[in-house]
């Protein structure tokens, strides 16, 4: 079950401006569905493995669907690039597991719909 968030509002805003609000939805839903807090989703240090699993997602869903760059990723976490590659690698090994694949398919398709609003998803 993916749990909902509001959707940020769409059409005349800008480029990066566009990419940071739908960057923050992307964490916001993410810390919605796995019952993280965005201080924990952000907070710089080891963290839970729930915790990191979250923040792992995000910066994927980050890098795959909005393209942002390791760089800029890592700067919104207070990570290296390299950990942002790392967290990337990770959840696509986990994506092998049929379950956890189809959740991140769920929030792929939610984030689509902000991405690409009128289209089919």
């Amino acid at each position: 079950m993916i749990i909902g968030i509001d959707m940020p509002a769409g059409g005349g805003t800008a480029g990066a401006e566009r990419d940071r609000e739908v960057a923050d939805y992307v964490e916001r839903l993410v810390a919605r569905n796995h019952r993280v807090g965005m201080a924990e989703l952000r907070a710089v240090g080891r963290p839970t493995a729930r915790v990191a699993r979250a923040r792992h997602l995000a910066m994927y869903l980050q890098r795959v669907l909005l393209q942002l760059s390791c760089e800029e990723i890592g700067r919104r976490y207070g990570q290296h690039r390299t950990s942002v590659s790392h967290a990337c690698r990770k959840v696509e090994e986990l994506r092998d597991r049929k379950f956890f694949d189809r959740r991140v398919q769920r929030l792929e398709d939610r984030i689509g719909m902000v991405l690409h609003p009128g289209r089919l998803h």
